[in-house]
């Protein structure tokens, strides 16, 4: 399923450096085959003035499946005041871990774009702390809506991020805490991150990435 269609391909592109390294190790191409071309922040996602709600915040998280690292953030927010707003199914595994460390929590699931849309327009913090990903869109899509990001300090994420989120390490759950509660307390660190995140989002519009399309596909026409 990789290597024939890599083969075959005069140009291949992936969503991120990471996906790119991880092409070249599993087909052995030639490095200057793969191009990393981003995934683009969709038109949908806006930004709505809001107060954020230092004494109650309210998280989203989007994702249920264990890369997306539910379990951890759930021992980490115990004893946080905060509403958790997970976006995806969950199982009764983790509602007794939500019951059990104290999480006051909301959840819903198959949302479509608009909702999604609404979902971080309402929230206060993007939370996404994953261990695994190829790329990372709600990074992204939370800092076009104009909301703080907490993310994973690995690849590709702190890439996407590009020093406009709050990153820690997800595998630690002091760290996810800490970042949390960094975001929520220093204004002044969450204010600029939020600046910082307009201007990165803008790196994804879908304008900018189908110019980076255009160029591969003129490329490959050249070289006929």
């Amino acid at each position: 399923f990789l290597d024939m269609p890599v083969r075959r391909s005069r140009l291949v592109a992936a969503i991120s450096e990471r996906t790119r390294q991880d092409i070249i190790d599993h087909t052995g191409c030639r490095p200057e085959k793969v191009v990393v071309i981003p995934d683009p922040v969709a038109d949908n996602i806006s930004w709505r003035p809001a107060v954020f709600r230092q004494e109650n915040p309210v998280i989203l998280f989007i994702g249920s499946t264990p890369n997306k690292n539910l379990e951890r953030v759930i021992t980490s927010l115990e004893g946080i005041s905060c509403t958790l707003d997970i976006v995806g199914d969950i199982g009764a595994a983790a509602r007794d871990l939500l019951r059990k460390h104290r999480i006051e929590y909301v959840q819903r699931s198959g949302l479509t774009d608009e909702e999604m849309n609404d979902k971080y327009a309402s929230c206060d913090i993007v939370l996404f702390p994953s261990t695994f990903e190829g790329f990372g869109l709600p990074i992204i899509e939370g800092q076009k809506a104009g909301r703080v990001v907490v993310t994973s300090d690995l690849s590709p994420m702190k890439e996407v991020a590009g020093g406009a989120a709050c990153l820690v390490d997800p595998l630690d759950r002091g760290s996810i805490r800490a970042g949390v509660l960094k975001v929520i307390t220093d204004v002044t660190y969450r204010e600029d991150l939020i600046r910082a995140g307009f201007q990165n989002a803008g790196r994804y519009t879908p304008a900018t990435v189908a110019a980076q399309y255009l160029e591969c596909y003129s490329k490959i026409l050249n070289d006929l």
